[in-house]
Formats: structure tokens, C-alpha cells, sequence
């Protein structure tokens, strides 16, 4: 690939990603409405036309790793497993 090339197809990367970045805020804004609708009728499941709107109270169960390994440090450290991978950025010059 000519440094040419390259050079449009990172703008084109910045192009489309400052597109996403628009979207993403624009839908979260949208999101944010619809939860405050939500809120004043105190629902948590809305239709909408042909939608229906969930927005409902998840549980979950974390294991905690930093708590473990101050506790049973030796322990964490037989079963830790380390990965390795490789992150893409762009950021300007």
C-alpha cells in the first residue's frame, strides 16, 4: 500500500469513525429520553408502535480479582493466566 493510500484510508477511518461518534450520541440522547418517559410512568416495558422498550434491573455477580489477590496472593498467582493482544488507535500527529 502507497503511503498515499494510506493516508486516505485513515481518513476515511476518521471520517466514518467521527460519524459513529455522532450517532452513538445522538442515540444515547435518544435513549435517555425515552428512560425519563419511562421514569414518569413508572414502567419498566413500554410499546412503542411496532416496538416494545425494555429497560429493567439486571443482577449480576462479579468475581473480584484485586480483592482475591491481596487475600490469597499466592493462589491468584498459581491460577493466573496472562494474554497478550494488540490494540489499534488513532490519534493525531
Amino acid at each position: 500500500m502507497t503511503d498515499r493510500t494510506l493516508n486516505i484510508k485513515v481518513r476515511q477511518l476518521r471520517e466514518l469513525q467521527s460519524k459513529i461518534d455522532s450517532l452513538t450520541a445522538r442515540a444515547d440522547a435518544l435513549k435517555d429520553k425515552i428512560k425519563v418517559e419511562m421514569e414518569i410512568r413508572d414502567v419498566d416495558e413500554l410499546e412503542a408502535g411496532d416496538s416494545v422498550v425494555r429497560w429493567k434491573p439486571v443482577a449480576s455477580s462479579r468475581f473480584d480479582t484485586s480483592a482475591f489477590r491481596e487475600a490469597h496472593s499466592r493462589l491468584y498467582e498459581q491460577y493466573a493466566v496472562r494474554s497478550e493482544h494488540r490494540r489499534f488507535t488513532l490519534a493525531s500527529a
